[in-house]
């Protein structure tokens, strides 16, 4: 629509500077030898002539001025920003939470201790009266890892695991239970009580 407004004003632009050339030429030969009405009138023409010229360069100006582009936000890029954070997000939810123990010290700087949590922690089952080195390893490699599995446990499921090797049948696991739940429990007195009863896992 522009390209149509500016080629049509300049093509009467044109127009109109030829004719009003053509009339201010006519009137200012007869304008030498005429009356002071006929001067004046030439001067009115030809003023208008040349506002006519300005007022149609003014627009052929806008007309052909550069139009500015403003950037607008795509929807997709915006998605695709909100579904970035939301998986950086889910992936932090995700990670194992740590246990962060800090001193301050002199109120001039702070130090902290961070413990991650092990999947694979296991307990010293030989604080249980009866198990050593070897016996603890066999056990773990048959799922006790902790005292809460051999809490957990009957006597003779256990015993079922003791006898598939010769020389841990001779054992009976009859107390393994209760003091690994006493060892699960931190109770170390009625450990202590217990275990001075026994002698190799059994009741002396």
């Amino acid at each position: 629509m522009g390209k149509i407004f500016y080629r049509s004003s300049k093509i009467l632009g044109i127009i109109g500077v030829i004719i009003g050339s053509f009339m201010a030429i006519r009137y200012g030969l007869r304008a030498l030898n005429q009356s002071p009405e006929e001067k004046l009138l030439f001067g009115f023409i030809l003023s208008s002539i040349v506002a006519l010229i300005a007022l149609w360069r003014g627009r052929c100006r806008k007309c052909t001025q550069p139009t500015e582009t403003i950037p607008t936000k795509s929807a997709d890029t915006e998605d695709d920003i909100i579904v970035s954070h939301r998986s950086y997000a889910d992936e932090d939810e995700q990670r194992d939470p740590a246990n962060i123990t800090c001193d301050t010290h002199d109120s001039t700087y702070t130090t902290c201790d961070i413990t991650v949590a092990d999947e694979t922690t296991e307990d010293d089952l030989k604080k249980i009266e009866g198990i050593g080195p070897v016996l603890e390893k066999y056990l773990k490699k048959h799922g006790f890892k902790t005292f809460a599995d051999i809490a957990n446990a009957k006597p003779s499921d256990i015993k079922a695991v003791l006898d598939q090797k010769k020389k841990f049948a001779v054992h009976t696991p009859d107390t393994r239970p209760k003091q690994a739940k006493l060892c699960a429990e931190a109770q170390r007195d009625k450990l202590a009580v217990l275990q001075n009863k026994l002698k190799g896992g059994r009741k002396a």
